[in-house]
């Protein structure tokens, strides 16, 4: 739950997306009721399983950084500064994953 609330915090701060690929025991309603006991304004969180076949996600967390059918994945128990930080060092995206840490470095000041 922290590692959810944390991720949302960060990822909103940002403007990306929390997805996840199904429902909670298959029932929309206690997906919500899950996500809604961890924060009373709940976590905003999309789902859409196509995003993981199309970003070859197979293991949680996963971030990816994504323009068109380029993207940058990165799999772990990590923050978001830390996965923006790998993009902008290694990956293809770099100058999209340096204006997202610019973009969360001024949320947080």
């Amino acid at each position: 739950k922290e590692l959810l609330l944390s991720l949302d915090k960060q990822a909103k701060q940002i403007g990306a997306k929390l997805i996840i690929r199904g429902l909670k025991n298959n029932n929309f309603k206690e997906t919500f009721s899950y996500t809604k006991s961890m924060n009373e304004k709940g976590l905003v969180i999309d789902i859409d399983p196509k995003a993981f076949d199309e970003f070859e996600v197979t293991q949680v967390p996963a971030f990816v950084i994504n323009q068109g059918e380029q993207y940058d994945k990165l799999v772990g128990n990590v923050s978001i500064a830390y996965a923006l930080s790998e993009f902008a060092n290694q990956g293809d995206l770099r100058g999209a994953a340096r204006e997202y840490l610019r973009r969360l470095e001024n949320e947080n000041k």
